[in-house]
Order: C-alpha cells, then structure tokens, then sequence
C-alpha cells in the first residue's frame, strides 16, 4: 500500500476512534462535548450524527416532564404548607397556655381584691368604733376616763390613745396608776 491509500485510512480511523469516544463520553454524561468539537465532529462523515445537541424530546416526553414538574411543586408546597400548619399549631398551644396563666392570674387577683376590700372594710369598721370611742372618752372628765381605760386592754389603750389630742392623754394618763401608765407609755414608744 502505498502512502496515498495509508495516510486518509490512517485519517478516517483516527477520526473514528475520536469521533467514538467523544459519543461514548457524551451519552454517559462524562463530558458534555460542544463547542469546537461539535464541529469538528460534524465535518467528518460518518461521525457527525453522534456529536453535537441531543434531538429535542418528544412531546410525550415534554407532557410527562411537565406533569412531573407540577408534581414536584405541589409535593413542596403541601410540604411548605404542613410546616406552616405545625407552626401555627405550636403558636396555638402557647397562646391557650397563655390564655389559661391569664385567667389563673385573673382568678387570683380577684381573690386578692375580695379579701383586700373585706379588709379595708373591717378596717373602716374599726376605724369608726375606734372614734366612737375617743368621742365617748373624750366627752368623759379625765380622771373617770383613766379609771375606765386602767381596765382596759393596753392595746385597745394605745390605739385610743393615737387618735386623741396629746393634751387629752396626758391629762388621763395624770389621773391613771403610774405604773399602769408608764407600760402603756412604754408601749406607745415601740
């Protein structure tokens, strides 16, 4: 054979052998061959269908990829959503948990209002018998008044004592026992 016949089967086999690989890398998804290659690969005969753009999908295919596409996004919208649905539902419990501490602390302050009113009430109750009697020993002559008071309770004294003018105890603590007097003095200092 002479060097004419060798040299273009030399040729055609090498661009077979490439034009081979380059369709086995392309299909295996190995290397993507495009550019420069494609069309080298296009300008030799019998090599140039194996290289270049895959043909376009059919429309079948096109529907199928379509329907799957919309699947896929429903498929993560219900998942966004069931996200969304436990998180409120998470909300949800620790707003009942805050509406229940709520009408516990709403139940409570009440109870503390009630006995805060029953208070202020025997409180005033006490108040009023407490000036009672300050007028009724008040309009009394000092020395009857300390004779009354010695046999009362110090501390029903004292707090008797509090609410009259100073020179109305001083002048029934002068008509009452010294003795008896100095401990109530005692205790009114405390």
């Amino acid at each position: 054979m002479t060097s004419r016949v060798l040299v273009p089967l030399l040729l055609l086999a090498s661009a077979l052998v490439v034009g081979g690989t380059l369709y086995f890398l392309q299909e295996n998804e190995i290397v993507d061959v495009a550019g420069p290659l494609t069309a080298l690969g296009h300008a030799i005969p019998w090599v140039g269908k194996y290289i270049g753009n895959p043909p376009p999908p059919a429309e079948k295919e096109l529907l199928e990829l379509q329907r799957l596409q919309e699947e896929q996004a429903r498929r993560e919208e219900r998942e966004r959503l069931k996200k969304k649905e436990e998180e409120l539902r998470r909300v949800e419990e620790r707003l009942n948990d805050d509406r229940e501490r709520l009408s516990q602390w709403e139940s409570e302050l009440e109870r503390r209002e009630l006995a805060l009113k029953e208070r202020e009430e025997q409180y005033t109750k006490r108040e009023k018998q407490y000036e009672q009697a300050v007028k009724f020993y008040l309009s009394m002559k000092p020395q009857d008044a300390a004779k009354i008071l010695a046999q009362q309770e110090d501390i029903l004294v004292i707090e008797i004592f509090r609410r009259m003018p100073e020179r109305n105890v001083a002048a029934i603590m002068a008509q009452m026992d010294p003795t008896v007097a100095a401990a109530i003095m005692r205790k009114m200092t405390r």
